[in-house]
């Protein structure tokens, strides 16, 4: 059985969200090693190695990662970037949940409380700055 047939969507599972994770915050390649230490210091994953292997072929399938080898060493690098993967998700998210309204979304995590003072003042500085800068964008 190819990779091709294994993978059945190209959505990253929870696991290989991790590994994901792990790789786009590498400098820029990073080692078999490097991402099995990452895993279990900064996720307390302690995958087998076989394990991490079988997530690495099926990203690799999905067209996510790139693998290959310097001598006896084995290292990945990312070929979707996680600004990519970060705007997929939220595009999924608002248009399977809300109706593809972006203002739906917005306004029900205004509703939730999940912001604080602060941080609903840098929204609404951010906001201020897109207007102020579309504006500019418009013809006199």
């Amino acid at each position: 059985m190819s990779i091709e047939e294994i993978v059945v969507n190209n959505k990253p599972s929870n696991a290989e969200r991790v590994i994901m994770k792990v790789i786009w915050d590498a400098p820029g390649e990073i080692s078999m090693k490097q991402l099995e230490d990452e895993l279990r210091e900064k996720y307390h994953k302690t995958y087998a190695r076989t394990t991490i292997v079988t997530f690495l072929q099926r990203l690799q399938g999905k067209g996510y990662i790139r693998q290959g080898k310097k001598g006896r060493y084995a290292y990945i690098v990312a070929v979707k970037s996680e600004k990519e993967f970060k705007e997929s998700m939220l595009l999924e998210i608002m248009d399977f949940w809300f109706e593809g309204d972006l203002v739906k979304m917005f306004a029900f995590l205004i509703k939730q409380e999940m912001f604080t003072k602060e941080e609903r003042a840098r929204v609404r500085e951010i906001l201020d700055k897109m207007s102020d800068e579309n504006k500019k964008m418009l013809p006199h």
